[in-house]
């Protein structure tokens, strides 16, 4: 930076597009690099898989015989791939019935034992272990070691071919820029010479010469204009020159304000938009992976259940990122709001250490609650939002904590303005003070290596101190090191707690709180009703249909909101009408907003349910205003979708005299 702006404005334009075709070759080559590096390891597995499935398939028949002699014939043929080291069978206690040994192969270096069925590089070397399968039985495992240094020395080659290339590709960059950026900068030095000769010789007759019909062209000349006006009112311009500078200066430094904003906002954005890429793209590859596995021939039973259940935690994960994308858009738009009602500190600490103690334990990890004074038995505040502050932190810590465990400090802050403070004390990696300046960013963790170790999107702490903020308190780390653990200190406000009772032992009733039981997975209630859902979308259409036709319901699907109407009040017509209907609320012809109105404006009195992918503050309360009874929002939570629709079509209990 201080180069550029020692230097003159021809080497400026030379050093900047220099510069930016530097990081844009140096970009690609890194770019090209990783993906082939990523190939060439994927080409290796894919290879030594093929060997090991292969000879898996040929040694079922020697194992199922014991016929050593076939075995080691059967390993033997490995030999035609001169990258594989060795082979090993084990039967199915892991004992090894047969082995094979390129030359110059150590025999040391085959385990005792069947490692776990999977691949591993290592030491220049990709190990595979697959298991041997006849009619669905394991009969035993196959161990495969493959040479994978003639892939590195790919790479290295690669990589110094395309050092070489970027180095020719700047050379020739420089010599075209140096050739024509003297066509660019003539005109403005013809201009900065000009008001040079100007200011010393204070003859306003002078004139820029014109070099061409552009933008600097039509800058040169509103310059000779500009001049022209000055030579004619010189004499007041003088007499205004001390006012004109004054206001030049704070202009100047306005628009320098400004720009350094702009610029600032421009990098806030692009970073954000590149972490946000990255964070979805990450559990989409997962989802769309896994789904061609599905549909693969060949894939067992066991394969596609846990295709499936990989499918659905990147999909909760992917849809956790997205609420958390809301939650800050709400924020940042000043859209969310926190409710202000009496609730119990000791019953939300209570649920934060049902909830994450299970998960604490899980790594092994203590997750302790303490109390550091009397408690108020209620306060005032946002109870959802404090439960979702509180469970981020814990969850942080415990993610960053390999060792040892998690406590959770609780205590209150009588004054003026009474508060509620939780410190989440934890031993786990820990931060630099660096670390710490930059942790309430949004997409930001300690640095890139802790976000590819632990995953997530640094947009939980940015929340949580938002909505913090907004309950009154605030979030600061009190104190954090590396590689002896962190300490986050929260403090909401209680309200008005004038006249409350104070828990002197909090700890009885945190521990003997109530846990609401968890709900069974499939203890949804069943359905016996006509249902119209009105839905564009066909896969969605399949979805909710196969849902309520599996609980019991029967469903009529139309496309459109004028099919919805239509449908509805033919069926009231004919006395048959629909128990519920489930309205999109953005579909052709006739949206759901229109259609429910125009559904209530003919009389239609049935029970509708709109659906919607909008979850932003105020689409409920839209909805509700267009005539819909009730509100879901998209994905769809099987679960709840027929809870509420079993609750809208059950009959209404009526008491006798």
């Amino acid at each position: 930076m201080i180069l550029l702006r020692r230097s003159s404005f021809r080497l400026k334009v030379l050093l900047v597009t220099m510069l930016v075709t530097s990081l844009a070759l140096i970009g690609q080559g890194i770019v090209f690099l990783a993906s082939t590096w990523w190939e060439f390891r994927k080409s290796g597995v894919q290879t030594v898989m093929v060997h090991a499935d292969v000879a898996a398939n040929n040694c079922t028949a020697a194992i199922a015989f014991h016929d050593r002699e076939a075995l080691g014939e059967t390993l033997g043929a490995l030999s035609g791939d001169e990258q594989v080291l060795l082979a090993a069978v084990y039967d199915r206690d892991g004992l090894r019935l047969g082995q094979y040994l390129r030359n110059g192969a150590a025999d040391a270096l085959i385990p005792s034992r069947p490692p776990p069925i999977g691949h591993r590089f290592a030491a220049g070397h990709l190990a595979v272990t697959r298991p041997i399968i006849l009619d669905r039985d394991v009969l035993g495992s196959i161990y495969l070691l493959w040479d994978a240094r003639p892939l590195y020395a790919q790479l290295q080659n690669l990589a110094t071919v395309l050092v070489v290339a970027i180095g020719l590709s700047l050379i020739v960059a420089l010599f075209l820029t140096a050739g024509i950026q003297g066509a660019l900068t003539a005109p403005v030095l013809d201009l900065v010479a000009t008001a040079r000769r100007i200011t010393v010789t204070k003859d306003y007759s002078q004139r820029a010469t014109g070099h061409s019909s552009d933008e600097l062209g039509v800058l040169t000349r509103a310059f000779n204009d500009m001049l022209t006006q000055i030579q004619t009112r010189d004499s007041a311009l003088q007499q205004a020159q001390a006012e004109l500078e004054s206001r030049v200066i704070a202009r100047t430094a306005e628009l320098q304000t400004a720009k350094e904003r702009a610029e600032a906002a421009d990098r806030a954005k692009s970073e954000f938009l590149a972490n946000m890429s990255h964070e979805i793209r990450t559990p989409m590859t997962a989802i769309l992976g896994f789904s061609e596995t599905l549909i693969e021939s060949g894939t067992s039973a066991s394969q596609r259940l846990n295709s499936v259940y990989t499918i659905r935690r990147n999909g909760e994960h992917l849809l956790g990122i997205i609420n958390d994308i809301l939650d800050l858009s709400k924020i940042e738009a000043g859209r969310m709001k926190v409710d202000n009602v009496a609730c119990s500190p000791c019953q939300i600490v209570a649920e934060v250490l049902s909830l994450m103690g299970e998960r604490a334990e899980s790594k092994g990890l203590f997750f302790k609650v303490e109390y550091a004074s009397a408690i108020p038995e209620r306060i005032e505040s946002d109870p959802v939002r404090l439960r979702q502050i509180l469970i981020n932190l814990v969850g942080n810590a415990i993610k960053f904590t390999e060792q040892q465990g998690v406590r959770l400090v609780v205590g209150f802050l009588p004054g003026e303005n009474p508060q509620v403070q939780f410190d989440v004390v934890d031993t786990g990696i820990g931060m630099t003070e660096e670390q710490v300046k930059r942790l309430f960013r949004p997409f930001t963790q300690a640095d890139t290596s802790t976000s590819r170790r632990f995953g997530g999107t640094g947009l939980g702490l940015v929340i949580s101190k938002r909505l913090a903020q907004m309950l009154g308190g605030d979030i600061e780390v009190l104190d954090s090191r590396p590689g002896v653990g962190s300490q986050f200190r929260v403090r909401v406000s209680a309200g008005d707690v004038r006249g409350v009772r104070m828990i002197e032992d909090p700890l009885v009733e945190t521990l003997v709180a109530p846990q609401p039981a968890p709900a069974a997975e499939n203890a949804s209630p069943r359905l016996s009703c006509r249902v119209l859902l009105a839905e564009d979308g066909v896969d969605t259409q399949r979805l909710i249909t196969h849902i309520l036709t599996k609980a019991g319901a029967e469903v009529t699907v139309v496309d459109n909101g004028r099919s919805a109407v239509e449908h509805a009040l033919s069926t009231l017509a004919q006395q048959c009408p629909f128990d519920v209907i489930l309205m999109d609320m953005q579909m052709p012809i006739l949206d759901g907003y229109e259609a429910t109105s125009t559904l209530r404006a003919k009389g239609y009195r049935g029970k509708i349910i709109a659906l919607t992918a909008h979850a932003m503050s105020g689409d409920r309360e839209k909805c509700l205003h267009a005539g819909c009874d009730e509100f879901a929002t998209k994905p769809i939570n099987r679960q709840k979708l027929i809870a509420l629709i079993h609750q809208c079509t059950a009959p209404v209990a009526t008491s006798g005299a």
